[in-house]
């Protein structure tokens, strides 16, 4: 079983990056834009897929607010996708 940190860090990499900045410089064809949108949407799936809690030892964990966070992020990448369209 992954470890807490690493199941749900990976869901915030993308607070980390300069998605405009990012698209800028490595988005050249329009490939690069199908790919993106339809990950996105592939995360979202994933997303809703998680539990809305999490027992960790004898703690039950809200995921909720961390789901919205991420999804949160998730819109900013697409609307930052739409943006420099």
């Amino acid at each position: 079983m992954r470890s807490v940190e690493t199941e749900y860090g990976e869901w915030t990499a993308l607070s980390n990056l300069d998605v405009r900045a990012h698209i800028e410089a490595n988005f050249t064809c329009v490939e690069d834009w199908q790919n993106n949108f339809s990950m996105i949407k592939q995360k979202r799936i994933e997303l809703k897929k998680l539990n809305d809690s999490r027992k960790i030892d004898c703690i039950n964990v809200n995921i909720v607010p961390f789901k919205d966070g991420v999804e949160d992020l998730l819109k900013k990448m697409s609307d930052a996708l739409v943006e420099t369209l």
